[in-house]
């Protein structure tokens, strides 16, 4: 079993994911965060069979986990990414922070500057039909 996270569960992408990964017989569901829903269980945002609680990002259990999914919108995403990523633990971030490998052209097309820059060369877009190789090893 793997054992994931996902930051921002209750998002089109977060819940979206969940529904995928309620199914996968090889993952395990940690914990899922919500700022606005924090306390609530996802089956009480949500018309969904999975009383999954829902908790602050400032109390996931990072350690706890072999990857995080972060399911935020661009901008909001990189600060936590950064903060996974110092936890030691894989991160698979579903927004565009960390999709376009130069910062320059990531602020050019989002309008706003990146956050946590440095992490940038580390990133690897995972569209396996141009990545599969840098995705293998990521």
């Amino acid at each position: 079993m793997i054992r994931v996270g996902i930051c921002g569960a209750t998002g089109y992408t977060g819940y979206e994911l969940v529904k995928i990964l309620q199914r996968h017989p090889e993952t395990e569901l940690v914990f899922a965060t919500s700022e606005q829903y924090a306390g609530q269980k996802l089956s009480d945002v949500f018309p969904c069979p999975w009383d999954i609680a829902l908790i602050p990002l400032e109390t996931a259990p990072l350690t706890e986990v072999e990857a995080v999914f972060v399911c935020l919108p661009h901008g909001t995403s990189a600060p936590v990414v950064r903060q996974v990523w110092d936890a030691g633990v894989r991160v698979i971030d579903l927004s565009a922070d960390f999709r376009l490998p130069q910062r320059e052209t990531y602020e050019r097309w989002y309008g706003q500057p990146h956050t946590v820059p440095e992490l940038l060369p580390e990133a690897v877009y995972g569209l396996t039909e141009l990545h599969r190789e840098a995705i293998r090893n990521a």
